[in-house]
């Protein structure tokens, strides 16, 4: 996994996918989230919600995930990272955690 950031303004993305490997909709992800969907409450830090209310507060947030990434793979970066610009303040200064 590569966490990719932009130094000019902190733009960042989710860290890079891969079929076998990460990936917003791995299996392991799924399965619990299907657990979670049946649960009666779930405690957060901010408070209690149900499964159902949880479930979907985590679709929505692997829905942003797939929605705003902008370089996939590790294997694509490679390919663009001399030439690609920040998509937030076009610098092409980046660094990857």
């Amino acid at each position: 996994m590569a966490y990719l950031h932009c130094h000019g303004c902190g733009w960042s993305q989710d860290d890079f996918w891969s079929l076998d490997g990460y990936n917003p909709l791995s299996e392991y992800s799924m399965a619990e989230l299907r657990c979670d969907l049946f649960k009666d409450k779930i405690k957060l830090d901010q408070g209690t919600m149900t499964g159902r209310e949880f479930v979907v507060m985590e679709l929505k947030q692997v829905i942003a995930r797939i929605e705003t990434m902008k370089v996939m793979t590790d294997e694509e970066w490679q390919e663009v990272k001399y030439l690609w610009a920040c998509p937030e303040c076009k610098s092409n200064d980046w660094d990857i955690d």
